[in-house]
């Protein structure tokens, strides 16, 4: 995890234009999607690039199962914590009935979240392997840092930090359960970007949102406020998918630029 986030996280709750502020002073000037150009929602991609839209996906349907869900609770403690407390007498359901509702309160709470997913790097091989249909789509690079710290979207947008276990969040169902709140429940919405150490090449950050609708489908697209800066055309990415992006968007606002392979002793690309 960065260094500054840890205080960002601190600062979100006792001064919240303090912790915009610093989270904007830490947006790389550069950040990367990734995608694939030929798919089956091959029109859908080019009319978000035409119309300068994002696509969000839902938490369900990310690729890591642990995406949105880096943490746990000890149940046989929750269950102890309730029968000492007497909660499930206090509002007269079991307690069967109480870690039921949490776990579904935990679900939803996922279920409902969609993400966009960016890396600081626009070289990574496993990114332009795994995201970008194994060199035939594009990378598309955004300079984010040009918003304001108090735009709406740049509220959205959150570095992902990386850990090798789940975080443990029984205290903070205990104080949700009882209704005291000693632990902010506003923490859960700081864990989803967690993500286990394997993920860590990725170097992600991540535009999150809710879809409280629980609209129909793998996500929804989002209005961007700014343009790309420029867009990397894989390796193995066709005439006609670099010709027909180049007559959609604007080169004079938008660089457009194709990989090659190097002729050296290092695994690096050229852009040309």
């Amino acid at each position: 995890m960065h260094s500054w986030i840890k205080e960002y996280m601190k600062l979100f709750f006792e001064n919240r234009e303090e912790s915009y502020q610093l989270k904007h002073q830490n947006i790389p000037r550069k950040l990367y999607k990734y995608q694939p150009i030929s798919d089956s929602n091959r029109e859908d991609r080019l009319n978000a690039l035409k119309d300068n839209k994002i696509w969000m996906t839902k938490a369900p349907y990310l690729n890591d199962p642990f995406d949105c869900q880096p943490t746990f609770y000890n149940e046989t403690e929750l269950r102890q914590f309730i029968l000492n407390e007497g909660i499930h007498e206090k509002v007269g359901k079991t307690v069967d009935y109480l870690i039921e509702a949490t776990d579904q309160s935990l679900k939803m709470f996922r279920n409902n979240m969609k993400v966009s997913c960016f890396s600081e790097t626009n070289v990574n091989m496993p990114l332009w392997g795994n995201y970008a249909d194994n060199h035939k789509g594009i990378c598309i690079e955004y300079d984010f840092s040009q918003l304001d710290a108090k735009n709406n979207f740049i509220k959205m947008l959150y570095p992902v930090g990386y850990d090798e276990k789940r975080y443990d969040i029984t205290n903070i169902l205990k104080s949700v359960i009882s209704d005291e709140y000693t632990s902010n429940p506003y923490v859960l919405f700081f864990l989803v970007m967690m993500k286990h150490n394997s993920w860590k090449y990725e170097q992600e950050w991540r535009i999150i949102d809710f879809d409280f609708e629980e609209t129909s489908g793998k996500g929804s697209l989002i209005e961007c406020p700014v343009k790309p800066t420029a867009i990397y055309f894989g390796l193995n990415c066709s005439e006609k998918d670099i010709n027909k992006i180049s007559s959609i968007v604007n080169p004079q606002e938008i660089k457009l630029k194709k990989l090659e392979l190097k002729n050296n002793e290092y695994f690096h690309l050229n852009v040309l």
